[in-house]
C-alpha cells in the first residue's frame, strides 16, 4: 500500500492562510510532516478538552442555586 498524499495550497489572500504558511515555512526542512502531525493532534486534543470542560462546567452549574 502506498502512503496517502496531501497537498496544502494556501490562499494567500486569506490572513489565516498567510499566517499558517509563514509558520510552516519557518519549520526546518525534514520537519514539516512532524510539525503538521503535531499541530493536527494538538488541535484535536484541545477540542476534546474544551468539550469536556464545557460539559463539566454545565453539570456543575446546574447544582448552583
Amino acid at each position: 500500500m502506498t502512503r496517502p498524499r496531501y497537498s496544502f495550497r494556501p490562499n494567500l489572500q486569506n490572513a489565516d492562510h498567510r499566517q499558517a504558511w509563514a509558520l510552516l515555512q519557518a519549520v526546518p526542512e525534514g520537519g514539516k510532516s512532524a510539525f503538521l502531525v503535531k499541530a493536527i493532534l494538538d488541535s484535536a486534543r484541545q477540542e476534546t478538552l474544551e468539550a469536556t470542560l464545557r460539559r463539566v462546567l454545565r453539570e456543575e452549574l446546574k447544582t448552583v442555586p
